[in-house]
């Protein structure tokens, strides 16, 4: 008869221990309300080491709340094991604060009529304004670039190769006058060793004579003189620049490789040491 009554307290012992395992490892869990307010809830079973500001910051919410909904006055020792009513379970968990999950932030819930200035528009940042004036094109020898401006304003600016001491680039005040999307270009002499023969040179612009902005494909020495006195650029550079400036062409007429000739609206150019 002993024994039986030991083993019965030993269960009911063993029973108690896995009771208060379970709700020490317990983390949110929906509980039903035995106040008066009735319903589930959302609950917290607090873990050793939690205080009321940590657990309000987990749940976005704050200690005043929280103190609030369980009751608690005065200061207040937390218990591992006791269980916290958070909110009621079908209520919206707060919104995430302004400075990130887990900080309250005062008047973070405030609705935005109450706050001063809500109803001002939102600032416009100032658009760059358009520039304006002549299209022209500066190219200076000396440091081997070309820039497109519009009036005052640097449109871009890029590397060029100019015409070698024994070609040089004319130097004045132009216009281009005549353009083609590609064509050969041949000159120079077989006797003097300076020959060439150059088939499908891009986006070719010409300002004065057979003087021409073009892409050269057979060098990649820009920012030094190489020509026979044309402007060489890049190719890609070549083309933005046969697309801005005048006279235009369309898609069709750069594509079938047409000509203008006599431009009278010709892009300026101005080229100096």
């Amino acid at each position: 008869m002993m024994w039986r009554s030991i083993r019965v307290l030993l269960f009911l012992f063993l029973v108690s221990m896995a009771a208060v395992s379970l709700l020490a490892t317990a983390s949110p869990a929906r509980a039903q309300s035995g106040d008066s307010t009735g319903g589930s809830f959302l609950g917290h079973i607090v873990q050793p080491g939690e205080d009321l500001e940590s657990i309000a910051a987990h749940y976005n919410t704050t200690p005043a709340a929280l103190a609030e909904a369980n009751h608690l006055t005065g200061t207040v020792q937390l218990v591992p094991g006791q269980l916290l009513h958070i909110r009621s379970w079908d209520e919206p968990p707060a919104a995430p604060s302004a400075t990130g999950e887990g900080t309250v932030v005062p008047g973070a819930n405030v609705p935005a009529a109450d706050v001063p200035g809500a109803d001002a528009p939102a600032a416009t940042p100032e658009a760059t304004p358009e520039p304006t004036g002549e299209k022209w094109i500066d190219i200076d020898l000396g440091d081997q670039t070309l820039t497109a401006y519009q009036g005052d304003t640097v449109i871009k600016s890029f590397l060029i190769s100019s015409g070698l001491p024994a070609h040089p680039t004319v130097t004045g005040t132009f216009h281009i006058w005549a353009k083609v999307s590609t064509q050969t270009m041949r000159g120079g002499s077989r006797a003097a060793g300076d020959y060439y023969d150059l088939p499908n040179v891009q986006w070719v612009q010409y300002f004065f004579e057979d003087y021409s902005i073009h892409g050269a494909y057979w060098h990649n020495n820009f920012g030094h003189p190489m020509s026979h006195g044309c402007v060489n650029m890049r190719n890609e550079d070549a083309e933005w620049l046969f697309g801005w400036a005048s006279p235009s062409m369309d898609d069709e007429m750069i594509k079938s490789g047409a000509w203008i000739l006599n431009a009278e609206d010709g892009t300026r150019v101005e080229v100096h040491e």
